[in-house]
């Protein structure tokens, strides 16, 4: 994807919710791919979405939805004594209007106009308006997109699930929003399930507005 020129901005980092372990697939998920066979579940995770306030006894996140792109699953995460229940966003895997209507007529870095609050997602990937800078100061907004497939070599295409089957120790897979899009959690391997996990440390740069929107 092009991209404008930059200046330095020190942005904080928010970390995903880190994950530990979980039954069956459960609700049509699919979940985590990586493993070259079966997807399973780790024990921890219910094989069906639990009522948020449910007791639980253990540390785990665990992702449900039958979302083919699974950008909008519903995740439960046990702190050791209740289950939180967090559903996706109003209108999440849609783009309406003011979206354009297709993946393919929308320009990296381009201005946004109007103006789009929230995502927009498309079968070839998510594309938000991001705040732009002019002279160090907020004046717009442009597009940015991110594909589905884009959380590293070897990665699951899209995002797996929670809780769900891998078969690389240790692998880590960034489909976070760190400086840009976002399109799902971020994963590690660890003991043979996909745990959520937190991005990387580091700073972004000052998206500049493209030249329409200045």
């Amino acid at each position: 994807m092009a991209k404008g020129p930059w200046s330095p901005l020190v942005v904080a980092l928010v970390a995903a919710s880190s994950c530990s372990s979980g039954t069956g697939l459960g609700d049509g998920g699919t979940g985590g791919g990586g493993t070259g066979g079966q997807v399973t579940r780790d024990p921890q995770c219910p094989a069906t979405l639990p009522a948020m306030g449910a007791t639980c006894n253990a540390t785990v996140t665990c992702d449900y939805g039958a979302d083919a792109k699974h950008a909008c699953a519903t995740n439960a995460s046990c702190n050791g004594t209740t289950w939180f229940v967090s559903p996706p966003a109003a209108g999440c895997g849609t783009h309406p209007s003011p979206c354009p209507t297709a993946f393919g007529f929308i320009l990296e870095g381009g201005a946004c106009f109007p103006v789009v609050t929230g995502a927009c997602d498309y079968d070839e990937g998510r594309c938000e308006c991001l705040p732009c800078f002019s002279n160090g100061v907020i004046s717009g907004q442009t597009w940015s997109c991110r594909r589905w497939d884009s959380g590293g070599t070897s990665c699951p295409a899209p995002a797996p699930l929670a809780g769900t089957s891998c078969a690389t120790p240790d692998q880590f897979c960034y489909y976070g929003n760190f400086c840009s899009v976002g399109v799902g959690a971020n994963f590690k391997c660890t003991g043979g399930y996909w745990r959520s996990e937190p991005g990387p440390a580091g700073s972004c740069a000052e998206r500049q507005c493209a030249a329409a929107a200045m």
